[in-house]
C-alpha cells in the first residue's frame, strides 16, 4: 500500500521549516557581528582586537550554534577563541532573547580558515606562474 501524499499546506510547512535554520543562522551572524564590534559584551581579551564572524551554522533545533570567526589581519588567536568562549553562555542568552527563541543556542566559536586557505592557494598559483614565466590572462603561456 503507498503512502497518503502529504496535504499541500503540510509540504508548504516542511518546506519552510528546513529553511529556518538557514534564516536563524544568518541573523544570528548579523546580531553577533554588530554586538563584537561595538564592543559589548566586555572582555579584556577582546579589546585589542577586531573579530569578523563570517557564518553561523545552527542545529535543525536551534538548540546548538557554531560561529566561524576570523580575526582582521590574522588567524584566530587562541586567547580571543578563550574569551569569547567565556562569553558564549551570555551570547546566546542575548540572543534567545533578541530573537525570541525557546531556547537559548549553546554557541561554539571556531576559527574559520578558508580565507588562510585561499590566499595560500592564490600564493602557490602566483608562484607557478613566476616559475614558469607565464602570463595568467593566456593561461600560463608565455
Amino acid at each position: 500500500m503507498s503512502p497518503e501524499p502529504m496535504p499541500a499546506d503540510a509540504a508548504m510547512t516542511a518546506r519552510s521549516a528546513s529553511k529556518r535554520p538557514l534564516r536563524v543562522a544568518e541573523r544570528m551572524r548579523q546580531l553577533l557581528a554588530q554586538r563584537l564590534a561595538g564592543r559589548e559584551p566586555f572582555d579584556p581579551a577582546l579589546e585589542r582586537t577586531r573579530v569578523t564572524v563570517s557564518e553561523v551554522r545552527v542545529s535543525a533545533d536551534l538548540r546548538h550554534a557554531t560561529v566561524y570567526l576570523t580575526e582582521l589581519g590574522r588567524p584566530l588567536s587562541r586567547e580571543t577563541q578563550q574569551a569569547l568562549e567565556r562569553l558564549a553562555g551570555r551570547l546566546g542568552g542575548w540572543l534567545a532573547r533578541e530573537m525570541r527563541l525557546k531556547y537559548a543556542p549553546r554557541l561554539r566559536f571556531v576559527a574559520d580558515e578558508r580565507f588562510d586557505a585561499a590566499d595560500r592557494i592564490a600564493r602557490l598559483l602566483e608562484a607557478e606562474r613566476r616559475r614558469s614565466g607565464g602570463d595568467p590572462e593566456r593561461g600560463g603561456r608565455p
